[in-house]
């Protein structure tokens, strides 16, 4: 009589919009091919519904074995005993050093040391701007390489007409949700802040470093770089800046440069230029005063604390963490693996492009400090950093609004952490 498989439910978002299901299908048939005693159930996702999904499976202890997390809710799950404790087998393979410290960080409690999660696939933030723009205008990437640089060019490109359109010089998200936290956390950290102290019990984002920084990035939308009072409706900038072209620069994801550059990273062998990559460029975030940071965002693996199949449960996620697996799903769903030697495969110090994505990924990317509330606390972010981006809107924002919104913001944040 031939053996039952054991079946291993699985959930995922849809990190490859229609196309998820069947690129990590192919991940799950490298896996069934080494495991043929384990049959992987998998279930995708949206990203709009997935927290308040698993939470409610968490209420009725209804968990798949294995799921995917965005990198800032581990500890949140962690605290509500949705996880199951990686310490041990993360110790045993002694896996932090594969991974980069940013993309560890989301992983492991710095207040106890244990491992929840393991890091699959991360994203770090970029400044896209537009080489024919740049090279008509008389600037140079090197002119947009710290604050006072940016917005000088910024100021210099605002209404710059090309082949008769006329240019806003940049393109920021309006979007009014965890994003928006994502976006203004480089600047936060380039002005020497940050959004908790060092214990993780007090905010500190309405501290004076952490408010220059947030100053800074609004001011370029008060001042008419982005103007975002002229959209009707919310929107992300992609599309605005790569094919309706009506932007000079852009900040955005990582993930951007497969989906609109092709050939201009992916491995050592694939380069070659294109339309795409002769009109547009990437390159760092602009560096503060208290230097430059990225935003090292992404998702992780987890495994369910009611799981009655851990063992098989950790042969998947150790799986889609080790260096052949990352290497496809990277490249497949355009985003950076977060395993060092995968990652270095990829991306080479040859094309002075892919170093730009290897020094923002090892060098400046940054995550939050994990608390077992942080995921309230996003929230609690982006709600009141949205009231921020309507008073930009409708032209009513002054930086004693940001600070009484940040002030009421903080002392909502520090009773929660005191709980």
């Amino acid at each position: 009589m031939k053996k039952r498989r054991k079946v291993l439910k699985v959930w995922i978002m849809p990190n490859a919009g229609y196309e998820t299901a069947s690129i990590t299908e192919k991940e799950i048939e490298a896996f069934e091919d080494n495991h043929p005693h384990i049959k992987i159930d998998i279930t995708c996702i949206s990203w709009t519904n997935a927290w308040s999904r698993i939470i409610w499976a968490l209420k009725y202890k209804q968990l798949p074995d294995v799921f995917q997390i965005g990198n800032t809710w581990t500890q949140t799950l962690a605290a509500l005993h949705a996880l199951y404790d990686l310490t041990e087998k993360a110790r045993e393979l002694n896996l932090k050093r594969e991974f980069l410290p940013a993309a560890w960080m989301s992983c492991e409690s710095k207040l106890t040391g244990k491992v929840w999660s393991l890091p699959w696939f991360v994203d770090v933030r970029i400044l896209f701007y537009r080489k024919d723009v740049l090279k008509k205008s008389g600037l140079s990437v090197a002119d947009l390489n710290d604050w006072q640089g940016f917005e000088d060019a910024c100021l210099k490109l605002k209404g710059i007409k090309i082949k008769g359109k006329i240019l806003a010089a940049l393109g920021i998200s309006d979007q009014k949700d965890q994003g928006l936290i994502h976006d203004i956390a480089p600047w936060i950290w380039a002005s020497g802040g940050d959004f908790l102290n060092s214990e993780g019990k007090k905010a500190t984002f309405n501290q004076s470093r952490a408010l220059k920084g947030m100053e800074f990035y609004f001011s370029l939308v008060e001042k008419g770089y982005a103007p975002l009072w002229e959209k009707q409706v919310a929107s992300l900038p992609l599309e605005e800046f790569f094919v309706k072209q009506i932007y000079v620069f852009m900040f955005g994801g990582a993930w951007s440069v497969s989906d609109f550059l092709r050939g201009s990273t992916g491995s050592r062998s694939d380069f070659k230029q294109t339309p795409s990559t002769e009109k547009f460029g990437f390159t760092f975030l602009p560096q503060g005063p208290s230097g430059r940071y990225t935003f090292c965002g992404g998702s992780n693996l987890v495994i369910s604390n009611f799981t009655n199949n851990f063992d098989l449960a950790w042969e998947f996620i150790n799986f889609l963490s080790s260096f052949k697996s990352q290497i496809r799903y990277a490249r497949s769903i355009n985003m950076l693996p977060s395993n060092i030697k995968a990652f270095d495969f990829l991306f080479t110090r040859d094309n002075p492009e892919d170093s730009i994505m290897e020094k923002s990924y090892k060098n400046y990317s940054r995550s939050y400090i994990q608390v077992p509330s942080w995921a309230t606390i996003e929230m609690i972010l982006a709600e009141n950093l949205s009231k921020v981006m309507d008073a930009l809107k409708f032209r009513t924002y002054t930086k004693d609004f940001l600070k009484e919104i940040i002030d009421n913001t903080a002392s909502t944040v520090d009773y929660i952490l005191s709980l």
